[in-house]
């Protein structure tokens, strides 16, 4: 109806390691996983595509764990962020 479809399938182009290189990013990266997402990622597939410098499995949350636990993730994000002053 909208005419969108094609646009938001960009995001999934735009990572497919075909169309872009290597796929990989090096930038230091964090990953906080909530378990309760749809499909919770293991460490050694976030390491394929990214150079994890910070990985957490949280106890609680889901989809959208940042907004159902922000105090988890605020508390992870600033350990993360601290880590990249060492």
């Amino acid at each position: 109806m909208t005419n969108t479809i094609g646009s938001s399938f960009g995001v999934y182009y735009e990572r497919d390691e075909r169309a872009q290189g290597s796929g990989r990013v090096e930038v230091l990266t964090g990953a906080t996983i909530f378990p309760h997402d749809i499909v919770p990622a293991p460490r050694q597939f976030g390491e394929r595509f990214f150079a994890i410098r910070h990985w957490t499995e949280l106890p609680r949350g889901g989809h959208f764990g940042a907004l159902e636990e922000p105090e988890l993730f605020a508390d992870d994000l600033h350990t993360f962020a601290a880590s990249l002053g060492r």
